[in-house]
């Protein structure tokens, strides 16, 4: 059996609340101060979704590591390159305090707060445009991956809309309607 340090549940969240109040004290963009990226163009930029994954969820699983396997996390180690560039965005749902996959995936994609269920659509029924629309007119290539359905809520925030989450058929054809290149 592995020799695992013990610690009560009590320490393990004041530990994991500390660690993630330091990381938001230490980053100037979490103060609400803003800092011009003196970095170049991105020529390309690919979006990676760990569906549930909150600030508090990477907070609490790199403190465990810290503790039980005394190393950092590898998302923590990622984020510390200085060629990766993030950002916190906020991704909760128009009409709900619970936030359903199309209303988060609408905030990542279409930049906009929208009801739940829906996909790239306001409360007041205009459609937003998603970013892969905007990337396509400007000749960009765009391409989804994912471990759901292809059609599923999260994937389609980045270039569909959709009253219902749920018409996915009408979501694989604006796909092709689009110029989805992959």
């Amino acid at each position: 059996m592995a020799n695992h340090k013990h610690t009560s549940r009590r320490k393990f969240i004041k530990g994991a609340a500390l660690l993630g109040a330091s990381g938001v004290l230490a980053n100037p963009d979490l103060r609400g101060q803003n800092i011009a990226l003196k970095q170049p163009k991105a020529k390309n930029l690919i979006f990676l979704v760990s569906d549930g994954m909150s600030m508090g969820t990477l907070s609490l699983a790199q403190h465990w590591k810290l503790m039980n396997k005394e190393q950092p996390l590898e998302w923590i180690q990622l984020l510390s390159r200085p060629d990766v560039v993030h950002a916190l965005q906020q991704t909760n749902s128009y009409d709900s305090p619970v936030t359903d996959s199309a209303a988060a995936a609408s905030a990542w994609g279409g930049g906009e707060l929208v009801n739940n269920g829906v996909i790239n659509i306001s409360p007041s029924g205009d459609f937003n445009e998603p970013i892969f629309v905007k990337a396509k007119k400007a000749n960009k290539s765009i391409g989804l991956v994912s471990t759901s359905r292809i059609t599923h809520a999260t994937p389609a925030g980045f270039l569909a809309n959709a009253v219902s989450r749920d018409n996915e058929d009408a979501i694989a054809e604006q796909y092709l309607e689009r110029n989805l290149d992959v």
